[in-house]
């Protein structure tokens, strides 16, 4: 009898084995051992984004809006003013046709790899990275291409060269992630203009996730409504871009599962990329009414609430740096602590080591950064402080 089977690439997700580390935690969770997770920690849990409050009467006031059903599959036109407003204050002009709401950058990336790539072409993406887009890759179907960020000493930075390098005539699309996530690093206006130019040259789309952009560490000089974050450099000149952004970072809501693709380029590719878009999301209309009937008020909140979780965010790597006391990769935002690790230094040792002491922390090799140690500095500054004298010393020969 025929067996049935799932589709090739994705047959061993059902027999992956965990790793030791997963295994480790497991193992110590099973047992009731506590551990100071400092690589998963919550933001809203640690004090960050909207308050309680503010969300208990957005939803109560935004709940009823699902009973009259009335959707759009590019998202409430109100919502998406509301996010051509939020881009308005920051100095980016868009229009509303422009914008498509999705349930999350996740849900969006998969969109992209599906319109935008066959199967057996491929996409550029960063490397180091977020191990979810390998994943995103494998599901979607397409192939994953990397570029090597350039280190130098403790900073990294775009290597232009590289990136040309990689292309193939099989490449679809170029991924930059700005800030970088796990790096913290920001590109230039310069390094965009050369990466569209290439992008313009060799006929790819640029897909740009700005998650972290309200996280820029520079520029901010308080906490009120006018403290937008620096104008950070963004894409132009492209046939086709799309940026990504949404409320998961900004104010720390990844339940309420609500993003956004700001489409921008030559007509030409534009039109029927937005009209496949909306077809791609009109077979399932994924966002939730009552969301977009809050993205409004939250976007309107973020103004002050982001610049305040952003310098919170600064205090707390300043202290982990401090306390920890050894050399991290320079970072210009977002919310993760990158520590390089002596030559001789292996890195599943030091996790596992931290482990032992209670500490949660992830090899750099799960973010193909390999020779370091990775956590975030979301966790309150008391967690963090523990943590730190913990694993303080581990970092050393």
């Amino acid at each position: 009898m025929p067996e049935i089977q799932l589709v090739r690439s994705l047959r061993s997700w059902g027999h992956t084995t965990p790793n030791v580390l997963a295994r480790t935690v497991e193992e110590r969770r099973t047992r009731g051992v506590d551990i100071l997770d400092i690589v998963g920690a919550g933001a809203y849990e640690n004090g960050l984004g909207v308050s309680r409050e503010r969300l208990e009467a957005l939803a109560a006031s935004c709940a009823l809006t699902s009973a009259a059903y009335h959707p759009d599959p590019r998202g409430m036109r109100s919502a998406r003013q509301a996010v051509v407003d939020w881009y308005m204050r920051r100095g980016v002009a868009c229009r509303a046709e422009n914008v498509v709401l999705t349930p999350g950058t996740s849900m969006a990336y998969l969109y992209i790899l599906r319109l935008l790539v066959e199967p057996g072409q491929e996409i550029l993406v960063p490397s180091p990275g977020y191990p979810l887009f390998d994943d995103l890759c494998v599901f979607a179907g397409v192939r994953m291409r990397y570029y090597q960020m350039r280190q130098d000493g403790g900073r990294w930075s775009l290597d232009l060269d590289e990136l040309a390098f990689q292309c193939t005539s099989g490449t679809r699309a170029v991924m930059l992630v700005s800030p970088h996530n796990p790096l913290g690093y920001v590109f230039s206006s310069k390094e965009l203009e050369t990466v569209t130019a290439l992008c313009r040259e060799r006929g790819m789309a640029l897909v740009f996730d700005e998650v972290f952009s309200e996280f820029a560490a520079t520029g901010r000089t308080s906490a009120g409504p006018e403290a937008f974050p620096p104008p950070l450099a963004r894409p132009h000149g492209a046939p086709l871009s799309i940026c990504l952004n949404g409320l998961s970072k900004m104010l720390a809501l990844p339940g309420l599962k609500l993003g956004w693709m700001l489409v921008d380029g030559d007509r030409e590719f534009v039109r029927p990329f937005l009209e496949a878009l909306e077809y791609t999301s009109d077979l399932f209309l994924p966002v939730s009414e009552p969301a977009q009937a809050m993205l409004a008020p939250l976007l309107d909140d973020a103004d002050c609430i982001a610049s305040r979780s952003a310098e919170e965010i600064a205090r707390r790597r300043a202290l982990v740096k401090t306390m920890l006391d050894v050399p991290v990769v320079a970072s210009e935002g977002g919310v993760y602590v990158c520590v390089p690790l002596p030559d001789g230094l292996d890195e599943d040792t030091v996790v596992l080591s931290a482990l032992d002491r209670g500490v949660l922390l992830h090899p750099g090799h799960f973010y193909r950064l390999p020779g370091h140690i990775v956590f975030t500095c979301v966790a309150a500054s008391p967690v963090l402080e523990d943590a730190m004298r913990r694993i303080r010393g581990l970092c050393r020969r």
